[in-house]
């Protein structure tokens, strides 16, 4: 068997960086779940190309990213003074592990989050 050729790899690369991340906010927010949800961010969302964001309070919040693979991305991040720090994250998340790791970033930690697998 012959592996495929050059130009056809590269159209499909750039198929694949070009992909429109369209998706339903309202299925990610169901896979949070609405307590999860209100706990987290009291019910305040801020919707982005490729996820939201959940603000926590004083410049902490957590972004939910949708990655192109089918996985998600969550972040523990602090904004300051037009600044944005990641304290954490957590990589390849299935949809069943996205309330879990939303809610354990947004808890106080002293130190960055680290998400356990």
């Amino acid at each position: 068997m012959r592996p495929p050729e050059p130009e056809l790899i590269r159209k499909d690369a750039r198929d694949l960086c070009d992909q429109d991340l369209s998706f339903d906010r309202n299925a990610l927010l169901a896979s949070i779940g609405t307590k999860t949800f209100l706990a987290v961010s009291g019910g305040r969302v801020w919707g982005t190309p490729s996820g939201v964001i959940l603000p926590v309070s004083d410049g902490w919040a957590v972004e939910v990213a949708y990655t192109v693979l089918d996985y998600y991305t969550v972040r523990r991040v602090r904004y300051r003074r037009a600044k944005r720090y990641v304290h954490g994250q957590a990589e390849d998340l299935d949809f069943t592990q996205v309330s879990e790791a939303v809610y354990d970033a947004s808890c106080f930690h002293n130190g960055p989050w680290q998400a356990v697998p």
